[in-house]
């Protein structure tokens, strides 16, 4: 299913919230579970939902699994690294120190500015 699919559904859902449900008496009175098993809007929401809803359990989750983007593997920076970073950053090019960490060059340059902006406030205290 692509995005334009996707979107279609949840326009749908959206307007089946303002037409149909708006005037419902249970609106707004946290009765989610009348509007899940008696309601046939309910129904209709639940099944549009649920197209949505099939192919997630196979793509990752960002936060529970590790995140692999073009053969890098998201992992927390070390204090050697950082260090290594702040002393050869303006010597070498930010590409070479991205194969070195085993990093992407983004998130080498993302990790200079965090380290950089963290030296500033301890300078300002």
């Amino acid at each position: 299913m692509n995005r334009t699919e996707k979107r279609r559904i949840r326009q749908k859902i959206h307007n089946l919230l303002d037409t149909e449900c708006k005037g419902c008496e249970f609106n707004g009175k946290n009765q989610n579970g009348i509007c899940n098993t008696q309601c046939p809007v309910g129904a209709k929401m639940r099944s549009l939902s649920e197209v949505l809803f099939q192919n997630t359990e196979k793509q990752p989750s960002m936060f529970n699994e590790a995140l692999v983007l073009e053969g890098y593997t998201r992992k927390p920076w070390t204090v050697e690294e950082d260090f290594y970073l702040l002393n050869h950053f303006h010597l070498v090019t930010c590409v070479h120190l991205a194969k070195k960490f085993d990093r992407t060059p983004v998130a080498v340059k993302h990790r200079y500015n965090t380290l950089i902006r963290k030296q500033k406030k301890e300078a300002a205290r």
